[in-house]
């Protein structure tokens, strides 16, 4: 949450230029054709429509919230496995940091589009399960609207190198079933550099071993559907770029 603003993020809900459900209704008006096209516009200094919608609900809570009743809005930053509970690792879902880690662990993805010196703002999820029980339990008699951050970036900072170098141990030691190469991956700032890169090192060679597969006498079917699901693989990662782009370029302190 506040990742349209950089640097130190306090424990409050920011004032935007526009109401909140002005922006909404503006946007309810147009046609999903419209939406698509003007997407860029409407997100402004968003990076995507999961944190525009969250920080619209936020400001349209705030503003619609009966002065006696207590909220409390606890915000995340990037979700990882959990680190206890129920134990070492566990997750449900591929989104967050997990399908950076999987597509990290797998050797799919070599390249990163960011800094490695940035702070990685990761928290466990066991760590948001609890800090959403405790603070409920905490403020629900307090007849308020109290934000409070579950990040690590203030009180245990980690980098985004850090975060590789402690996880690499780990997939040597217990590689995944599906791993294609040894995990090594290089975070690199220029983008058309990466996407280079990515290109002739990843995408394009899958592309002609599938062409080849194909070729009677040479190839074989099990080798296409291989390369096939290789390059559908590679479209999952090409999304995962952009979703992780913002959040690898910039960093962010989130006060707790």
């Amino acid at each position: 949450m506040n990742c349209e603003k950089l640097g130190f993020i306090q424990e409050k809900i920011y004032d935007i230029a526009e109401d909140s459900e002005a922006i909404v209704e503006k946007i309810t008006k147009m046609t999903v054709p419209q939406q698509e096209e003007q997407l860029k516009n409407i997100l402004g200094p968003w990076p995507n429509t999961y944190t525009f919608t969250k920080s619209m609900a936020e400001r349209t809570l705030r503003k619609r919230r009966p002065q006696n009743m207590p909220v409390v809005l606890l915000r995340p930053s990037i979700i990882s496995g959990s680190i206890r509970e129920p134990y070492p690792g566990w997750t449900d879902t591929l989104s967050a940091a997990g399908g950076l880690s999987i597509a990290g662990a797998t050797g799919l993805l070599e390249f990163v589009n960011g800094d490695e010196t940035n702070l990685a703002d990761i928290i466990p999820v066991d760590y948001v399960s609890n800090a959403i029980i405790v603070s409920t339990a905490l403020l629900a008699n307090k007849p308020a609207l109290t934000v409070v951050h579950s990040s690590s970036s203030h009180q245990n900072p980690i980098t985004w190198r850090m975060y590789l170098t402690f996880g690499y141990p780990t997939v040597e030691k217990q590689p995944l079933s599906m791993q294609l190469a040894q995990p090594d991956i290089y975070f690199i700032k220029n983008t058309k550099l990466l996407k280079a890169l990515y290109y002739w090192r990843s995408k394009f060679p899958a592309m002609v071993i599938g062409k080849v597969a194909k070729i009677p006498g040479i190839g074989s079917p099990k080798l296409a559907s291989q390369m096939g699901q290789l390059q559908e693989a590679y479209k999952k990662l090409d999304e995962l770029y952009d979703l992780f782009k913002h959040f690898t370029m910039n960093e962010w302190i989130y006060e707790t």
